[in-house]
């Protein structure tokens, strides 16, 4: 099992479908849910992210965000910009 390690320290157990949909929100919020390479793009970004993931016993959620973004910067920049944006600690 894997486990993810927060910002704050907390830890969580690691969740596919939390992963997904954070990457499905974004999309949604740039607006490119219509388009249809996104459901691609993300599921290979999920897909990676998850194989990465469980390959460790635990990660720092900044480590996996960068690795996601990173795959994301190279699928284009709509994605990764809302993301970045969905992503940012709220006040």
């Amino acid at each position: 099992m894997t486990y993810i390690i927060k910002r704050d320290g907390r830890i969580e157990r690691f969740d596919e479908e939390k992963l997904k949909s954070s990457i499905m929100a974004a999309a949604r919020e740039a607006g490119l849910l219509d388009k249809r390479w996104v459901s691609a793009i993300i599921q290979m970004v999920a897909a990676n992210a998850i194989a990465y993931a469980r390959g460790q016993r635990s990660v720092k959620s900044q480590t996996l965000a960068e690795m996601i973004l990173e795959e994301l910067d190279n699928q284009g920049g709509q994605i990764s910009n809302a993301w970045r944006a969905y992503s940012k600690p709220r006040p």
